[in-house]
């Protein structure tokens, strides 16, 4: 091959009569008498460090359309082509490559092409080509770049002239694991040029909802009923006599007893009051006045539990921001999550009338007095949900320390923002056991408390959507336009009442922001 320095005037000892004296045959020769290089065609590739330098400072006219100025990439190209216009590459990527090793720029046919690309300095992309066979010009449609994930472009530490041209960009929508959707990244690119060209974010994808665990159940509980009031004669013959000579009071309902499934476990219930056992004997001459005395061992005391309703959980809070913008991307807002309620204690055990409840019949009667019922345990605590997570960001071209930057001719196109996740309230707390029954109660058995609630997980905010975004001072822009879509929805406020008759709120969380431009 010519370089531009041997590219000089050569004789031809036909063009030269005297010549034929010495020479027998017409050669020809270079002024470096050397022989020259066989003319290069489309199917040879030039080895490395021979290409001539290709500027990236405009368009490629269709005389720079060889092999000696560029790597030629076309759809349905071969990924171990030669990359010249005879033998094209089939990827963006495997032509950067490819040039980067030999100093040329990468020329890409009209088409489609799944890739994302990484910029390095001094990369030149062009598209807006048309190709058949070998022959390769200018006036064609934009490359069609269809990336797997997002960012489509990311160009960092871009310090060389770095360009480009003619390609059609769509980013893919956000998904719950990448929620953004972002076209191009620039970070410290102030010398990359973006010409003829279309940047589109896809819509981000929506947060996650939080999730509301199941209510943990309570197991058991429930508080004995007490003994009713009865005379020794009700039950078998010689009872009354069986009484007379060991008497025991007759025993209070056993307290309540409950287990959780899940959370904390509740507080036991206390245990009814033991029946005092009671004789009647004729007092003073008046015949058919009797009175009662205590008889035997003094009943069993009641336990005295004071039935309190579990802690309540500790509120998380919703977003409060749309979130922020980073050098990785966009970091969503999410709600936090609260925590779990605590569990009920238990309820009282019942008490009964300090006599029986009736006149004896005959000169000695025995009595037991009711017994009173057992408390019942406390109920289960709320468990806390998780909270909503935000929604991902949509921007068409994302820029840090970036000012000197060019888009020319450029449309900068974002869809809509994805909406908040809905925060959670957590599962509902359970009512406490129910008390045992008590007859003739001075003061009857009570019921457990019910679980606190927990505390509430917030909702995410709506993510961005924003056309442009940048650090610091904005881009150069010519001939630029510049679309937005909706913000993502955030999340309204939301009420709910609990088993213990408290009302819970749920706050809001904002809506993303939506702009052409947002400076920050």
């Amino acid at each position: 091959m010519l370089s531009k320095a041997n590219r000089s005037f050569s004789l031809s000892s036909c063009a030269l009569p005297w010549l034929a004296l010495v020479a027998p045959a017409c050669s020809v020769f270079s002024s470096d008498d050397t022989a020259p290089a066989p003319a290069e065609t489309a199917e040879t590739a030039p080895a490395r460090g021979e290409a001539e330098a290709a500027p990236v400072a405009g368009a490629p006219a269709e005389s720079d359309l060889d092999e000696r100025h560029g790597v030629f990439v076309k759809q349905g190209g071969r990924a171990d082509a030669k990359g010249t216009r005879v033998d094209p590459l089939g990827s963006i990527r495997a032509g950067l490559e490819l040039a980067r090793s030999t100093g040329r720029r990468v020329f890409v046919c009209e088409g489609k092409y799944e890739e994302g690309l990484v910029l390095m300095s001094g990369d030149d992309i062009s598209s807006g080509l048309s190709c058949s066979g070998d022959t390769w010009r200018t006036g064609g449609g934009r490359a069609i770049l269809r990336a797997p994930q997002s960012p489509a472009i990311v160009a960092r530490r871009i310090t060389q002239a770095t360009r480009i041209q003619g390609l059609d960009v769509t980013a893919p929508p956000g998904t719950p694991d990448a929620p953004s959707s972002i076209a191009l990244l620039a970070d410290d690119a102030p010398s990359l040029l973006v010409a003829s060209s279309v940047l589109r974010a896809s819509r981000g994808a929506d947060g996650r909802n939080g999730q509301e665990p199941e209510a943990a159940v309570l197991q058991g509980g429930n508080g004995a009923d007490g003994n009713p009031e009865m005379s020794p004669s009700q039950l078998s013959p010689g009872a009354a006599a069986l009484f007379s000579a060991n008497p025991q009071p007759s025993r209070g309902g056993a307290a309540g007893v409950g287990t959780c499934s899940a959370g904390p476990q509740p507080g036991r219930g206390g245990r009814g009051h033991g029946g005092q056992a009671y004789r009647s004997q004729l007092s003073g001459e008046a015949a058919g006045f009797f009175r009662w005395y205590p008889f035997g061992p003094a009943p069993l005391g009641r336990e005295v539990v004071f039935p309190t309703t579990g802690a309540r959980g500790v509120d998380g809070v919703s977003a409060s921001s749309w979130g922020r913008l980073t050098r990785e991307g966009f970091a969503p807002e999410s709600g936090t999550v609260g925590t779990s309620g605590g569990a009920g204690t238990g309820g009282w055990g019942g008490i009964v009338s300090s006599l029986p409840g009736a006149s004896p019949a005959g000169q000695y009667t025995y009595m037991w007095v009711a017994s009173g019922g057992g408390g019942g345990s406390g109920g289960c605590a709320g468990l806390a949900g998780t909270p909503g997570t935000g929604g991902g960001a949509s921007v068409a071209a994302l820029l840090f320390d970036s000012s000197r930057l060019s888009f020319e001719d450029v449309e900068l196109i974002s869809d809509a923002g994805g909406a908040g996740g809905a925060g959670s309230f957590g599962s509902e707390p359970s009512l406490g056991g129910l008390a045992g029954a008590t007859q003739n109660a001075t003061q009857a058995a009570r019921n457990g408390a019910p679980g606190g609630a927990a505390g509430v997980s917030g909702s995410g905010a709506g993510g961005p959507s924003f056309a442009l975004a940048h650090e610091g001072p904005a881009p150069k822009m010519k001939a630029t336009k510049l679309a937005h879509g909706p913000g993502g929805a955030g999340i309204p406020e939301k009420t709910r009442e609990t088993v213990d008759g408290s009302v819970q709120v749920l706050p809001a969380s904002p809506t993303g922001p939506a702009e052409d431009v947002h400076g920050f």
